[in-house]
């Protein structure tokens, strides 16, 4: 069966239904190591796609700038001492729905965290980057696009709730070159409805047109709350066939790979030396910080949960506490097990001799009779020392990676 590993399966069940262990919230400032890594959620867009499940907030909502205001005051929480950070990414939602004053507000507190060094990351949907807010952004720091594109189909396009065209990515891309930014990412979704093997192929094709230096690539999987979700339930939409998934996954494998792409994690895909750095952040299973409503972080071994609730985020801010509404310590058994998850979405895969730096114990003792078992059956292989996915075990990830549960 047809599978795709997101950050999301690698939690058991029972935190997916919002059972966790909750610990005193004052544990996240018990940092005991240098975290370099900062995500911040933008919630508001301008319009709400068909297919999203993330936290969201129609852009027309006044809330907007006491949202930004709360931020502030979560970020001075958090890291009270502003230094440079690695990498410092903005999500959402629709980053790029703010216009230049909110955007200047936004970038007020954020600045003293990007230094020279800092990779960037920035948000944008094709009709809301104007040239005007890619020369602001390129100024105060950013260094790195995520364009939300999806698709060149215009029918589907539409389908999915989106409100750019073909031309408007062709603008964008362009006005991003001129305004100086070298390091673009384009989300691209396949599997949608109707899709054809040919459909894709002409997606593909107008991509590569692009030249852009990342592109993201997902099958849509749809979501109990969306759109979509609903119209699954009442039988109104239907997912795309499972072999016909595998076989569009194998084509974009195989296109972007001869188009000079390394295929260097299940759904991403750069030209040497444009890999996110800050998303291998999370697949290195390393700590970081997230602020913003519905974010999430990990810090000294704790995962943490913002509340998706903007009327409650702003009211907890305003009372000087952090907007938590899940705090789970993470056992060394549970990190464990992380680590492996995450580091098997890297075509690279895991390295043993880290899990043994970081666990004080050996890979081969608590992993060796998985790991030969699966090499067995050719859906895990070794290379360099590494430990990785082979091609035949990205197609059924799920049940290689429920067998490394160490309950």
């Amino acid at each position: 069966m047809f599978t795709s590993l997101y950050i999301c399966d690698i939690i058991k069940p029972d935190h997916q239904q919002g059972k966790c262990s909750f610990v005193d919230k004052r544990i996240i400032s018990e940092v005991n190591q240098v975290i370099d890594a900062l995500y911040i959620h933008i919630p508001f867009c301008n319009q709400i796609c068909t297919y999203c499940d993330f936290s969201k907030i129609y852009y027309a909502n006044q809330a907007r700038h006491e949202y930004i205001t709360q931020l502030h005051r979560e970020l001075a929480l958090l890291l009270p001492e502003a230094r440079p950070l690695r990498t410092v990414y903005f999500g959402g939602g629709t980053p790029s729905s703010m216009d230049l004053e909110e955007l200047e507000y936004l970038f007020s507190a954020i600045n003293p965290f990007i230094g020279e060094n800092t990779e960037c990351t920035f948000e944008a949907n094709p009709e809301s980057l104007t040239f005007a807010k890619l020369e602001f952004l390129r100024q105060a720091g950013v260094n790195r696009l995520s364009i939300g594109v999806q698709t060149f189909d215009e029918e589907r396009l539409q389908l999915l709730g989106r409100t750019h065209s073909r031309s408007d990515v062709e603008r964008c891309i362009s006005d991003a070159k001129r305004a100086g930014f070298t390091n673009i990412n384009i989300d691209f979704i396949y599997a949608l409805p109707k899709q054809t093997l040919a459909d894709l192929q002409k997606d593909i094709s107008h991509f590569l047109d692009l030249e852009v230096t990342h592109i993201s690539t997902y099958a849509l999987i749809v979501e109990p709350h969306t759109v979509f979700g609903i119209g699954a339930k009442q039988g109104w939409f239907s997912e795309t066939d499972e072999e016909l998934q595998f076989v569009m996954y194998s084509y974009v494998q195989e296109a972007l790979q001869e188009a000079g792409y390394e295929h260097y994690e299940v759904s991403n895909f750069a030209k040497p030396g444009f890999e996110s750095r800050h998303n291998l952040t999370y697949w290195n299973a390393d700590e970081y910080y997230g602020i913003g409503l519905g974010a999430h972080g990990y810090i000294a071994g704790v995962r943490y949960g913002n509340t998706r609730s903007i009327n409650k985020y702003i009211a907890m801010l305003e009372q000087g506490e952090r907007p938590l509404v899940a705090e789970e310590r993470l056992s060394q058994q549970a990190q464990m097990e992380e680590f492996v998850f995450l580091g098997l979405r890297k075509r690279e895969g895991i390295d043993p001799a880290e899990f043994g730096r970081r666990f004080n114990t050996p890979f081969e003792e608590i992993y060796g009779d998985i790991v030969a078992r699966f090499i067995a059956t050719e859906k895990l292989e070794v290379v360099g020392g590494y430990i990785r996915l082979a091609q035949e075990g990205i197609f059924v990830s799920n049940e290689v990676l429920q067998a490394f549960l160490l309950d």
